[in-house]
């Protein structure tokens, strides 16, 4: 008796078949593990603009004050040393100005915080090397009275409350 070649293929339909599934399967889990990859890097990066975009208000804010001509209380004088800017402590201290604004999706907690620096100033009496702006010259051709230069730190939190991002900028008040 032959074999017929329908009777020698049985089961081999069956096997290329598990080969496929199992191939689709690992192709499933690993398009599931990339989504979820990409969506955890997504949240992220949302949390860390929120966080950037929350120091940037502590940066306006104190920029709009010295713009008054206010300053803060707390403000740190010119011969004053730095404090650390990296340190958790300063930022829960009293050498911090709480922003006092309702920002959305941040916790009011976590409104950003600001710390200005005097650094000095330049009256146009003085001779220029009494005292030396440090910003390459700017500043030595005005005709203000005097102008007064600052450094403003300010730290922001994202959504979480867990991510920071910390930005400094210098602002000039002309008198």
């Amino acid at each position: 008796m032959s074999h017929s070649p329908i009777h020698s293929q049985q089961g081999a339909v069956l096997v290329v078949s598990l080969i496929i599934l199992v191939a689709v399967t690992l192709l499933g889990i690993t398009s599931m593990k990339q989504a979820s990859t990409e969506q955890a890097m997504a949240g992220n990066l949302r949390e860390s603009t929120i966080a950037f975009q929350a120091a940037e208000v502590g940066l306006a804010s104190a920029e709009a004050l010295l713009a008054t001509g206010s300053q803060p209380d707390n403000i740190i004088a010119e011969d004053s040393l730095d404090p650390d800017y990296f340190s958790q402590e300063v930022w829960t201290s009293a050498v911090t100005t709480k922003v006092n604004s309702t920002l959305v999706n941040i916790d009011s907690d976590n409104n950003p915080r600001y710390i200005t620096k005097h650094l000095g100033e330049w009256n146009p009496d003085k001779a220029v090397t009494d005292i030396n702006p440090g910003f390459g010259g700017y500043g030595l051709t005005s005709t203000a009275q005097r102008i007064d230069y600052y450094r403003i730190t300010s730290r922001g939190f994202g959504q979480t409350g867990v991510t920071a991002r910390t930005l400094q900028t210098f602002f000039s008040r002309i008198q």
